[in-house]
């Protein structure tokens, strides 16, 4: 009782140094797959900053070049009100009373003319009273058109608005189309005009958008590209063409954005104009340059449109750059964690070498014990009804009783591989069929159990023979599915094989489905008996067989009826073969009724689209051309083409 007690009480300190040094392990191996787990989310963080600090670097500049636009209009539009209030001043305060309006007129369009050649970027046009364009800013060819016509040219809403100058002391601004050259394309302008009394016309200068936008693309240019000079993150600009306008490196500037191989081998300006196109601004990963460098990487970058002047802007950074900076971070955080979990395996080895002492110096006063467990175990294990053996993980029987010799044979050793695994034709998860030495075939179900026995990882395995059972079974099943009389396939079998076919189809396979009928078989029942009715039918099936591939089928669907499903062949081909058939079907069954006996078909092609219809409404389109045929005087075949 003392001993019995002194073993327990062993067991009990064994098992919780054997949980403590278990828990201590499973602890320190989860902290290392959590610092994987902490690297990963910091990699996804840090992503994502960079990220919202590119696509905001874009939104700003985008944002500043919208203002820039905005202040260098309004400043524009001061000039040119400059031009014409200073002109308005200087021609106001002459007399001009006893000259005649006319050539007051062509005193103040003479002046113009002055300011224009003494001021190239700036031209100055006139127009009268009645709408009349004395002067062209242009082209002198417009000279002297009236309202009607300048109004055709320009828009009469523009027209109107100029001669509103007429009513304001201060003048007017005021937008339209005109071509900066003699039949030029006519561009956008926007332009001050200021009614000078004295003179009767309205003076009016102005500037067209195009050179606003020119001057503003060429200062942002300029800006961004000293801006990000010596910045390791930097904004470009490329037109759609893929030239580039704007980058740190100059040497890039007025070339092709050709750099190509991210990792589906498209273009690198391919990939982001086309998630310009789609939604105008975005995230695109390729390959290119690092800056002032030739070594290649993979790039993340922002991009966004700027349609009105056909260029983009991005920026982005280059992942092997922050792959560096997370794994000094994780480098740091990952050597701390292994000094941890060394000092935690040391911990773990030296009660590992305590336990080990324990459990020789208990084996030693439990090994008589296991011997006499031994005995008992053995009687047990042979009287069991099911077949038992035990197996090392290597595959080595180590024993088996007798009920197991029953079922597998006597060479018991060959019936598992190296890995404890039964050989044989697995049927199912717990299901096995294996052939024995004499060729009979055994059906087996089994359970495997790993368990460790005399200090060692085995496997058990419990054997059950359900050989007759499983015959009976699926002789069952292939009485179901095949027709008794012909030996072919029925209709439910028909029905499984077409949904496996179908399954199956990849758009290329060539199908062709026949209804058959034989002719008149009624009156062959009635003049020579069912049973040579019989003879007939099974002939049909024999005469098939001679003459098919092994992907082509016959199912006996019902009473003289058959379906024929032939792969691979276009309509003419299957009509073909089947006139084989028929040809041979018909000189066979003479010698059984003295008269050669015919059937009738209805064939359709299973293109694409009649693959989306159901069996029964293909056999619905089989079985209209077949009556079809019948109606035409029977032995022959109707397609669908």
């Amino acid at each position: 009782m003392d001993k019995n007690l002194i073993a327990h009480n062993r067991k009990i300190l064994i098992l919780l140094i054997v949980s403590f040094s278990l828990l201590t392990f499973l602890s320190s191996f989860f902290s290392y797959l959590n610092t994987r787990e902490d690297t990963e989310v910091f990699r996804y963080f840090i992503m994502d900053e960079i990220k919202s600090v590119i696509r905001s670097e874009v939104y700003n500049t985008y944002d500043h070049l919208n203002y820039d636009l905005s202040k260098i209009e309004a400043e524009e539009r001061v000039k040119i009100k400059n031009k014409i209030d200073m002109l308005y001043v200087i021609y106001n305060s002459i007399d001009v009373s006893g000259i005649s309006l006319e050539k007051r007129q062509l005193t103040l369009l003479e002046a113009l003319k002055q300011v224009d050649e003494n001021d190239p970027d700036t031209n100055y046009f006139a127009i009268n009273s009645e709408g009349e364009l004395m002067r062209s800013e242009t082209d002198n060819n417009f000279n002297g058109i009236e309202y009607t016509d300048l109004s055709r040219l320009v828009g009469k809403e523009n027209v109107n608005d100029i001669l509103a100058a007429i009513q304001k002391d201060d003048g007017v601004f005021f937008t339209y189309k005109w071509p900066k050259v003699k039949e030029g394309i006519p561009l956008d302008k926007i332009s001050y005009c200021r009614y000078f009394s004295g003179y009767d016309l309205i003076v009016a200068t102005g500037k067209y958008n195009e050179d606003i936008d020119r001057q503003l693309q060429a200062e942002t240019f300029d800006r961004i590209s000293n801006f990000y000079k010596e910045e390791d993150l930097y904004l470009f600009i490329l037109d759609y063409d893929g030239t580039v306008l704007v980058h740190p490196d100059k040497s890039l500037i007025g070339n092709t954005f050709y750099e190509l191989d991210n990792k589906e081998g498209i273009i690198a300006h391919e990939a982001m104009m086309t998630v310009i196109k789609d939604t105008g601004e975005g995230f695109v990963e390729y390959k290119f340059n690092k800056k002032n460098s030739d070594i290649i990487s993979k790039k993340v970058t922002y991009v966004k449109n700027i349609d009105k002047w056909n260029v983009y802007i991005g920026m982005g950074f280059y992942l092997d750059d922050i792959e560096a900076e997370i794994q000094k971070q994780t480098t740091v955080f990952l050597r701390k964690k292994i000094i941890e979990f060394l000092l935690i395996l040391i911990v773990f080895i030296i009660t590992a070498v305590f336990l080990t002492f324990m459990i020789r110096k208990g084996f030693r006063l439990q090994k008589q014990q296991i011997k006499e467990d031994e005995v008992v175990f053995t009687e047990l294990f042979q009287t069991s009804n099911q077949g038992l053996v035990i197996v090392t993980l290597n595959g080595k029987v180590l024993f088996s009783n007798r009920k197991a010799v029953s079922i597998l044979s006597s060479q018991i050793a060959k019936r598992f591989g190296i890995n404890g695994i039964l050989k044989g034709e697995h049927l199912s998860e717990n299901r096995v069929s294996i052939l024995l030495d004499d060729g009979e075939r055994r059906y087996l179900d089994y359970q495997r159990r790993e368990f460790n026995y005399l200090n060692r990882n085995v496997y058990i395995y419990y054997l059950t023979d359900i050989t007759e059972d499983f015959i009976s079974m699926n002789n069952l099943k292939e009485q179901a599915l095949n027709d008794p009389l012909t030996g072919l396939p029925n209709r439910r079998q028909l029905n499984s094989d077409f949904k496996k076919l179908r399954n199956r189809l990849n758009g290329k396979t060539s199908i062709c489905l026949t209804m058959l009928d034989i002719d008149h078989f009624k009156n062959v029942n009635d003049t020579f008996g069912h049973e040579t009715g019989d003879k007939i039918l099974k002939l049909l099936a024999d005469v098939f067989t001679s003459h098919s591939r092994s992907s082509d089928r016959l199912y006996r669907y019902g009473g003289e009826e058959f379906v024929l499903c032939l792969k691979e062949v276009n309509t003419q081909k299957a009509i073909n073969i089947i006139n084989r058939i028929k040809d041979d079907f018909g000189r066979k069954s003479m010698g059984l009724t003295g008269e050669s006996i015919t059937f009738s078909a209805g064939l359709i092609n299973l293109n694409e689209t009649k693959m989306k219809y159901s069996l029964p409404e293909l056999l619905k389109l089989c079985d209209e051309l077949l009556y079809r045929a019948k109606r035409n005087g029977r032995n022959s075949i109707e397609t669908d083409q």
